[in-house]
C-alpha cells in the first residue's frame, strides 16, 4: 500500500535517487503496482489530489473507489539544513492529513 507521501519534491544525498524523488512519486508507484496488479489496488492519496487521481485512473483503465476518507498523522519533518543529511522525525510532532483510501480495480480490456 502507498503511503500518501511525495506530493512535494524534496532532496536526497545521492544523484541516482533525484529521479525518484521528484514530486509525483505516489504515480510512480501506482503506474508500476497497476502492472503486477491482476485485480486490484490500495492506495492512500491526499484528498485534495482527488481530480488528478480519477484523471490518472481513467488514463490507464483503471476503476477508482473511494473507500474511506480518513486523517492520517505523520511527523512534521524540519526543512532540511545545509550540515545535515537527512531530517530525522524520531520526536516531532505530528501533522494531520486528509487523505483518501481507494481501490482501484484493474479493469479487463476484453470489457470496453
Amino acid at each position: 500500500m502507498n503511503p500518501p507521501f511525495g506530493t512535494k519534491p524534496f532532496s536526497t544525498s545521492t544523484e541516482n535517487q533525484d529521479e525518484l524523488c521528484l514530486s509525483g512519486i505516489d504515480m510512480h508507484f501506482l503506474n508500476y503496482a497497476r502492472q503486477l496488479a491482476q485485480h486490484s489496488i490500495y492506495s492512500l492519496h491526499k484528498t485534495s489530489t482527488r481530480d488528478h487521481i480519477y484523471k490518472k485512473a481513467k488514463d490507464w483503465n483503471m476503476k477508482i473507489d473511494v473507500l474511506a476518507v480518513l486523517q492520517f498523522d505523520i511527523p512534521k519533518l524540519e526543512k532540511k539544513r545545509p550540515n545535515r543529511k537527512i531530517s530525522t522525525a524520531s520526536n516531532a510532532p505530528l501533522k494531520s492529513i486528509e487523505v483518501d483510501f481507494i481501490r482501484f480495480e484493474i479493469k479487463d480490456n476484453a470489457d470496453d
